[in-house]
């Protein structure tokens, strides 16, 4: 899994960089953005660190049942004056063995054993929390988006009417008080936007930051919130007491009291 997450964010780097050089545009779906904002993760990438550190510090307590074997060398040499030199050598092989020290080791094992769990507990609650928070951005700045194309859209219409207001002003057919009046919705909606397009921009900047992206990439998504987002109403079938069982929260509750024991 870390290796994957190594290749991906490596790929990943790459493409943003030759984006960055060439000016061009990032084409990006849900699946995209949600891998991106995982493979680019710190908070991710650190909590595996620790998952790799307590996995170590269990396998070392495991080697203080295996028996330890040590050699040493003393030597000493002594030379007088009108006396015949001595000479002494040691060499000593000691062996220890582990018997019994109350739990205490096994204690120490069972601890990291469980700030394994926790951490991998920790892992699933940042990569749900990742995984939602850059699908609500991501849908964020596709609505935003729809809105400023309809938006766009109506003015088009609206400024034809314009124009036939304006020959039928002339002509009679309409008092100079009603082409105001369509002249003045017509400011409304460029104004709705304008507000829209800055809205696109705050909403990209809130993806590329949920994303660990630099500002000056581009996004541009493939999907559209209208054509390929369908709405589904709850199913009544989940059983919401099995559903709050699987929640790594809860898991991480009793793994932390758990460990509390242990200690």
């Amino acid at each position: 899994m870390k290796l994957k997450y190594i290749f991906l964010l490596f790929i990943f780097s790459v493409s943003i960089y030759s984006l960055e050089e060439t000016g061009e545009v990032l084409l990006v779906d849900s699946a995209d953005v949600e891998e991106i904002a995982l493979t680019n993760s710190v908070i991710l990438h650190s909590i595996n660190d620790r998952r790799g550190i307590f996995k170590m510090i269990s396998a070392e307590k495991w080697r203080n049942y295996l028996p330890r074997v040590g050699i040493s060398y003393f030597g000493l040499k002594n030379t007088n004056i009108n006396q015949p030199d001595s000479q002494y050598n040691d060499i000593r092989i000691q062996l220890n063995q582990l018997v019994y020290d109350g739990g205490e080791n096994f204690h120490e094992i069972e601890s990291a054993r469980l700030q394994e769990l926790l951490n991998n507990q920790d892992w699933v609650i940042a990569r749900n929390k990742i995984s939602l928070e850059v699908n609500k951005a991501y849908l964020k700045f596709l609505g935003n988006k729809f809105k400023h194309s309809m938006l766009s859209k109506t003015i088009e219409r609206i400024s034809k009417l314009k124009i036939d207001s304006e020959l039928e002003s002339k002509s009679g057919f309409i008092s100079e008080l009603e082409r105001l009046e369509l002249e003045s919705k017509i400011r409304d909606i460029e104004l709705l936007s304008l507000k829209a397009s800055s809205s696109i921009r705050l909403a990209e900047i809130d993806l590329k930051k949920q994303m660990n992206l630099p500002l000056n990439v581009k996004l541009m998504p493939k999907d559209s919130i209208l054509e390929d987002y369908i709405l589904f109403q709850p199913s009544e079938l989940i059983n919401v007491s099995d559903y709050l069982l699987k929640k790594p929260e809860l898991k991480k509750s009793k793994l932390a009291i758990e460990n509390l024991r242990t200690r």
